[in-house]
Formats: structure tokens, C-alpha cells, sequence
């Protein structure tokens, strides 16, 4: 039987009872229905005595708001790649969009940053941008729970993308763009990079330029044009085969 495993930001220390937080405590107790003594398995995205990893423990008290969990044994485990990949994607419609966190997540990103760019066609009311950014960390969260992640992306607010040009300070960047740009794995040794992706209409002419002028270099994915919510996880793929965990 699957063990659940779950997230709750608080700190987490072993041989300790833990309340869950009231949603996470409905999910447990009216969806997945576990019982007292069911184990189950916590993380905080933080570490323990310097070490990444996640708590195996019991449900020792549950009602349909109320859940506690007793941290039994610390797992040592570490779910970080070798490459740090700050993703920065122009932002498309609603459905699409989660599915590219979810799946950015679940391929080992450590950033993601939602961009407006000029051919963006997603309009977020300043009064939604709050509510919007906590749904992206909910979607964010779950494929860190699925996946068996160990460390949390940051997900930050949307940039325009001159904004996200200027303070791009990886060692290597990248922009994709169809036609223009060398083959996606022709990449020396890196460190951290800067992936940069369109929306549904691409980039400007004048935004491909942009971006080369603060350091970024064009790549493409083959002779096909990849969709917006496609290109970028297959190069995050070429990325982890060429210099991560893969």
C-alpha cells in the first residue's frame, strides 16, 4: 500500500506530534479517508541538522478537522539536481500553465518565473495576481508531493520581461526561439541557467534581440516548432540528461 506523503510548511522534528494544517487535515481525513495509526510521511522543504530530507511517521489523532501526525524517523534525501534551472515562461492560458509548473516541477527546476511579455495574451488583474500566485504554489506543491521531492520551487511573481532580462545572473542563458540559434545540446559545463520561453505567439523580433544583448543565447528543439507549455520541458529533459541527475 502507497504510504501518503505531504507537505506542511511548519518545522519538523522527530519524536514530536505535529497538528496538520486544516486543509491538508480534511484532505487525509475525508478524501484519502486514513485511519489513526495509518503511516504517513511528512516534509517541510527545510532541513534537518543540516541534512535534506523527509519524516516517516503515524496518524496518532484524526477527525474531519483535526489531524496529528508523530515524527518517528528522519529520512535522509536529497531531491536537488546538480544543475540549478531558473525557468522564466511567458504565461499562457490558465490549464496550460498549470500543467507546465506541475511538469517543471516534477523535472527538478528550482525557479519559476510567470512573464509578460509583448504577444502574451493572459491578462491578471492586480487585485488576482495574490490569489493567483497561491494557486500556482498549491499546483507547485502537490507535483513536490507526487514526485517525491524533497526541496520546494520558488515561484515567483509575474515580470515583465525586461524586468526578467536585467537581473538574470546565471552563468548560462537561454532563450528559446524557433529557426534561430544553435541545436539544444551543444552546451559546454554549467552551473545555472536561465531558461527563457515564449508564449503562445512567441517572441517579438525586438525581444529576441533584447535578450541577446543582456547575454542570452538562442536555441532551438529540432526542425518542428514545440508548443509553449512542450518546449520548455524538453529542453529542462536535454538539461538533466546533459548535466543533472538523469
Amino acid at each position: 500500500m502507497r504510504i501518503p506523503r505531504l507537505y506542511t510548511p511548519q518545522p519538523l522534528s522527530l519524536n514530536q506530534e505535529f497538528l496538520l494544517e486544516e486543509h491538508t487535515a480534511h484532505h487525509v481525513a475525508t478524501v484519502l479517508r486514513i485511519k489513526k495509526g495509518r503511516e504517513i510521511v511528512l516534509f517541510n522543504g527545510l532541513s534537518h541538522e543540516g541534512q535534506r530530507g523527509e519524516f516517516k511517521g503515524i496518524i496518532s489523532d484524526i477527525n474531519r478537522k483535526k489531524v496529528s501526525v508523530e515524527c518517528r524517523e528522519f529520512i535522509e534525501k536529497s531531491t536537488l539536481s546538480p544543475v540549478n534551472i531558473a525557468l522564466g515562461a511567458c504565461l499562457i492560458k490558465n490549464d496550460r500553465m498549470d500543467w507546465l509548473i506541475q511538469k517543471a516541477t516534477e523535472l527538478g527546476v528550482n525557479e519559476i518565473t510567470p512573464i509578460w511579455s509583448e504577444n502574451t495574451d493572459i491578462k491578471i488583474p492586480t487585485e488576482r495576481l495574490e490569489k493567483k500566485q497561491a494557486h500556482w504554489q498549491q499546483i507547485m506543491i502537490n507535483a513536490c508531493e507526487q514526485s517525491g521531492r524533497t526541496d520546494l520551487v520558488s515561484i515567483h511573481s509575474p515580470q515583465k520581461i525586461n524586468d526578467y532580462m536585467a537581473v538574470s545572473q546565471a552563468d548560462c542563458k537561454i532563450i528559446l526561439h524557433p529557426g534561430e540559434g544553435e541545436q539544444a545540446n551543444t552546451l559546454t559545463e554549467v552551473n545555472k541557467v536561465d531558461l527563457l520561453v515564449g508564449p503562445e505567439g512567441g517572441f517579438s523580433d525586438d525581444e529576441v534581440e533584447r535578450a541577446k544583448e543582456a547575454g542570452f543565447k538562442a536555441r532551438v528543439l529540432g526542425s518542428r516548432i514545440l508548443r509553449a507549455e512542450t518546449a520548455p520541458l524538453a529542453y529542462i529533459s536535454v538539461l538533466q540528461y546533459q548535466f543533472g541527475d538523469w
